[in-house]
C-alpha cells in the first residue's frame, strides 16, 4: 500500500499467489523511484515464477503430509506498484531472506540464509549458511530477466540424462525405492533390468529402443506408498 504524507491511499495491490505462503522481509525505494522487496515464498502460482520446489514428506500418527521448501523471492516494482520483474533465488532446501540494499552501480545485495547446495546455491558448509547474493550492476551473476512459468522440482534425480548405458535414479529424504517402470511416448510399458539399494535405483537401458521415456519410480515411506515420474532420453 502506498500512502501520501496525509496517509491517503495512492495505490494498493496484493502480490503473491494462492498455493503457498508469501512472507515479506524487506522493502526499499530504488533510485528510479520504484521499489524492490524480498520475501520468503513457497507459492506455486500467481505472481511467483520459477520457484525451486522440493516437497518434504512427513509421516505423523499414520497421516502423511508434505511441507514445501522455500525460496527468496525478489520483486521489482514501478513507481505505481506494477511488477517490472521478479525472480526466485535458492535451491531445493530452504532459503530465508533478511535484508536487501541497492548498491552504487544500481545493482542489489541480498542477505539471507540457506540450507541448499544446488540450484543457485553452491559451497554450502552443511546445515544452515549465511547467503549473500549480488544482483545487477557491474557484477551480474544472476539473470534478472522475467522468469519462465516453469516450477523446478527436485523430488528425485535421473542421471546421466540422456543415456545409452546405465541410469541412476536418486531419491531424496527418507524414501525407499521399490519399483522402476518405463513408458514410451505411446504408453507402452518397459521394465529394463534394475537394482535397488535403499533410496537409489540403477537401471540398464541398453536393451531399450532409442527414444524418449517417462521413468516412474515407486517408493515407500513408512506406511506410505507413492511414485515420482521424470522424462529420460535414451540413445544408442
Amino acid at each position: 500500500i502506498k500512502l501520501d504524507s496525509a496517509f491517503t491511499v495512492q495505490w494498493k495491490r496484493p502480490i503473491g499467489g494462492s498455493q503457498g505462503t508469501d512472507e515479506l522481509s524487506s522493502i526499499i525505494q530504488t533510485v528510479d523511484n520504484g521499489y524492490v522487496f524480498i520475501a520468503r515464498t513457497t507459492t506455486l502460482d500467481g505472481d511467483v515464477k520459477g520457484i525451486h520446489l522440493s516437497s518434504k514428506l512427513y509421516n505423523q500418527k499414520d497421516s502423511v503430509y508434505f511441507d514445501s521448501t522455500s525460496d527468496i523471492w525478489v520483486v521489482k516494482l514501478s513507481e505505481t506498484g506494477e511488477i517490472k520483474w521478479q525472480k526466485c533465488l535458492g535451491g531445493y532446501g530452504d532459503e530465508y531472506p533478511s535484508e536487501i540494499i541497492q548498491t552504487s552501480d544500481s545493482g542489489y545485495v541480498i542477505l539471507g540464509t540457506t540450507t541448499s547446495n544446488d540450484g543457485d546455491v553452491s559451497g554450502n558448509h552443511g546445515g544452515t549458511d549465511i547467503w549473500v547474493v549480488k544482483l545487477g550492476g557491474a557484477v551480474n551473476s544472476v539473470n534478472l530477466s522475467p522468469s519462465s512459468d516453469q516450477i523446478t522440482y527436485k523430488e528425485f534425480n535421473i542421471f546421466p540424462n540422456p543415456s545409452n548405458d546405465i541410469v541412476n535414479l536418486q531419491l531424496y529424504y527418507l524414501q525407499t525405492a521399490k519399483k522402476v517402470v518405463f513408458y514410451d511416448m505411446v504408453g507402452r510399458e518397459y521394465t529394463p533390468p534394475y537394482q535397488l539399494s535403499e533410496n537409489t535405483a540403477t537401471v540398464n537401458v541398453k536393451s531399450l529402443p532409442p527414444g524418449a521415456y517417462i521413468v516412474k519410480l515407486e517408493f515407500s515411506y513408512n506406511t506410505y506408498i507413492g511414485s515420482y515420474s521424470l522424462p529420460l532420453l535414451v540413445f544408442h
